[in-house]
């Protein structure tokens, strides 16, 4: 039998009981790592190509600008001493409007007619003189022909006609002779346009610019020589005592009559 035998030694359990003790300790490890960390640690960079696209805007040199229209109509600006259109922009207009007591005319050339004595009072705005150029090798008789005719065209100015190549872009009345620009636009005053000096009458008549009765004759004679009459619709008198009374009659006859030397 698996029993204690009888008359035999029964084992007694040994309390407490007997941890088991480990037979070995774990080694301790004493040595350095064998890999030493670097000191400027490699950082992981990534590279993000960018692709930039750059447009480019071409301004054409004649941008658009806005211009405010007024009645249109063509005035004496006398800090400019030219006709200006009634509008608020760039030329032929001005930064301000027309006042009510500036007189208006339809077309720069009424407006200019009213001041004779001003060799150009138009201030439209001019196109550039083409550039003659040397005849081209190959280029035929009618080419320099027409060339030479492109730079002999008159125009109507302020006061006279003119050919001085710089035709406005907005004038239409083109002639190829002086002769006939003169006699559509400057039938009454001629002579002027055509400048053909005309003979002294030694009558006398206003220069409003002057402000002074003046004397038909050449300003080279001194004394109250103003030149001559800028055109045929200009009222003469026989003497300096009859203009003053007809046109500066608030004025003393010395006042009014004028005289180079003072």
């Amino acid at each position: 039998s698996d029993g204690p035998t009888e008359g035999g030694t029964t084992a007694v359990p040994t309390w407490p009981p007997t941890p088991a003790v480990p037979t070995y300790s774990p080694t301790v490890s004493t040595g350095a790592p064998t890999l030493v960390p670097s000191l400027n640690p490699a950082v992981a960079t990534t590279t993000t190509t960018t692709s930039t696209t750059t447009s480019t805007t071409t301004t054409s040199t004649e941008q658009e600008v806005e211009v405010f229209q007024g009645s249109g109509d063509f005035y004496m600006d006398w800090d400019l001493q030219k006709c200006v259109r009634d509008c608020v922009g760039p030329r032929p207009c001005r930064d301000r409007r027309r006042q009510s007591w500036e007189t208006g005319y339809a077309t720069v050339e009424a407006c200019c007619a009213t001041v004779p004595y001003l060799d150009d009072c138009s201030y439209m705005p001019a196109v550039p003189k083409k550039k003659t150029m040397a005849p081209r090798s190959g280029s035929t008789e009618t080419d320099e022909e027409e060339e030479k005719e492109e730079e002999a065209v008159w125009y109507p100015g302020g006061v006279r006609c003119l050919n001085d190549g710089l035709v406005p872009s907005w004038q239409v009345n083109r002639y190829s002779s002086r002769e006939t620009c003169c006699r559509s636009h400057f039938s009454w005053s001629y002579d002027n346009c055509m400048e053909i000096k005309p003979r002294s009458t030694r009558k006398w008549f206003v220069d409003w610019h002057k402000g002074k009765c003046v004397m038909d004759c050449d300003k080279g004679e001194g004394g109250s020589c103003g030149g001559a009459v800028p055109g045929g619709w200009i009222t003469t008198h026989d003497s300096a005592g009859k203009c003053c009374r007809a046109h500066m009659s608030y004025l003393s006859v010395d006042s009014c009559r004028y005289d180079s030397s003072s």
